[in-house]
């Protein structure tokens, strides 16, 4: 495992390149996430459609989420992310069959998310908030309010970052678990 350097931006250690991180559970799901995904990243069964962006960062050295975007109505309903892959821009996106409003936020290069925070119905998101490096916020609640079960990651304290979503796709995102990667010391 090493440290990678961006050579197209500010030099910045990002995120070690750790291909098999620890997965973080948002909001549960109703049936357990398939085994084995394609290249794709989304798999589909008898238990409906799922996706997995871990595979959009397994071989690259430099990883660093640029932009995610929050799709809400009544829950989630789509998540949409623009990464930064050894200085290529890679967009994941998955979206339910309803519509929602849009809410994104940028993260500088130096930046990354270390803290999130759900509330959710069942498998169904109705907030999520994000909290980068940078003490950065991006708080998306829906016209429902905050639902009454809640589920928080702190990675600060682990030093360690998210980097990845999977989760489940249906009329609504359904069930999500965060993908982290541990953070590059800075004083190198």
């Amino acid at each position: 495992m090493g440290c990678g350097l961006s050579s197209r931006e500010l030099k910045t250690p990002i995120f070690t390149n750790d291909f098999n991180p620890p997965s973080h559970e948002l909001a549960p799901l109703e049936f357990p996430f398939p085994e084995n995904f394609p290249p794709s990243g989304v798999v589909s069964n008898e238990n409906g459609t799922f996706f997995d962006d871990r595979e959009y960062i397994k071989q690259c050295q430099i990883v660093h989420i640029h932009e995610i975007a929050i799709y809400i109505e009544n829950y989630i309903t789509g998540i949409e992310i623009h990464y930064y892959l050894d200085g290529a821009i890679k967009i994941s996106k998955h979206f339910g069959l309803i519509q929602g409003k849009k809410h994104v936020m940028e993260i500088e290069i130096s930046d990354g998310i270390i803290n999130a925070e759900v509330s959710f119905d069942g498998p169904l998101i109705q907030s999520i908030r994000f909290e980068t490096i940078e003490g950065r916020i991006m708080d998306v609640v829906s016209p429902k309010g905050h639902a009454k079960q809640r589920a928080k990651i702190v990675l600060k304290t682990q030093k360690r970052a998210i980097v990845a979503f999977k989760g489940k796709i249906g009329d609504y995102i359904e069930g999500l678990r965060a993908y982290s990667w541990k953070l590059c010391d800075r004083r190198r």
